[in-house]
C-alpha cells in the first residue's frame, strides 16, 4: 500500500466517500478556537476584540481582581476561626 506525504494510507479504492472532520477533531478550527477561548487566562486576538475605553478596561480588571480575591477568601476562610483571648 503506498503512503502519501501526510502518512495517510491509500487503499486504492475511489468508491470510499470522504469523511468530514468532526467538530471535536483536533484538526477542526472551531474545536481549536473553543479550547483556546475556554482557558480564562487566554485573551482573544486583537482583531476580534471590540475597542474598550480606559475606564471600561480598568473596571473589567477590577472586576476580575475582586472575583479572584473573593475566591481566595472563600477557599482559606472558615466559619470556625479561633477567637483571640
Amino acid at each position: 500500500m503506498p503512503n502519501s506525504s501526510t502518512n495517510a494510507v491509500y487503499t486504492g479504492s475511489t468508491n470510499v466517500p470522504m469523511q468530514p472532520h468532526a467538530a471535536s477533531s483536533p484538526l477542526s478550527h472551531d474545536f481549536s478556537m473553543g479550547r483556546f477561548l475556554a482557558d480564562q487566562e487566554q485573551k482573544c486576538p486583537l482583531e476580534l476584540r471590540t475597542h474598550q475605553t480606559a475606564a471600561e478596561t480598568e473596571a473589567a480588571a477590577r472586576s476580575r481582581m475582586l472575583v479572584k480575591i473573593q475566591g481566595f477568601q472563600e477557599q482559606f476562610s472558615s466559619s470556625s476561626e479561633p477567637k483571640a483571648s
